[in-house]
């Protein structure tokens, strides 16, 4: 889908005939992907996935909340392109932890993480593709998954609200201008 909405058809019409588009933003922003976490053993599964995002203008911006980072976690971070580590101290919260992680990197849209969810490799990509549609600040999924370890179960939850306007988002799930 995201090689065929109707802003990739007209690009293919003006290239066919010649035309340049001037474009009012840039087609690919940068976002900030910001990952406020309290357990540094979740980092190595976040870097994969985010290794495996099909987004190519990303940065990972992960806030450790007062909790000591193993060396070898660090050296991990260090290793993944376009993502940085930073601490604060464990009385601030998750609020102040997203701002210090959003002032770190320099993009136009900025995304909140959970440290122990699953983001398929397109999640990014999804995300920004309803940029092509409609003129947002604040985007996100009321439709998601949850995972009940007690019962090893999965649930939908909101299902009806997939690829809609809701009230509600879910809080791993936001992207903002």
């Amino acid at each position: 889908m995201t090689g065929h909405s109707m802003f990739e058809r007209l690009e293919t019409i003006f290239a066919a005939v010649g035309v340049t588009p001037v474009y009012s933003e840039p087609a690919h922003p940068r976002i900030n992907v910001v990952m406020p976490t309290l357990r540094p053993e979740l980092i190595p599964f976040a870097l994969g996935m985010f290794r495996r995002q099909t987004y190519g203008n990303a940065a990972l911006t992960i806030v450790a909340n007062g909790v000591p980072m193993p060396d070898e976690i660090a050296r991990l971070v260090d290793d993944v392109p376009n993502a940085l580590l930073c601490a604060v101290p464990r009385d601030k919260t998750i609020g102040y932890c997203m701002n210090r992680g959003i002032d770190r990197v320099a993009a136009d849209y900025w995304a909140k993480w959970d440290d122990d969810d699953v983001y398929g490799p397109h999640y990014l990509e999804d995300q920004m593709l309803q940029r092509k549609y409609l003129d947002f600040d604040v985007a996100g999924k009321a439709a998601i998954f949850n995972y009940v370890e007690e019962r090893d179960c999965v649930y939908a939850r909101n299902f009806g609200l997939r690829d809609a306007y809701a009230r509600h988002l879910g809080g791993g799930t936001l992207i903002a201008r």
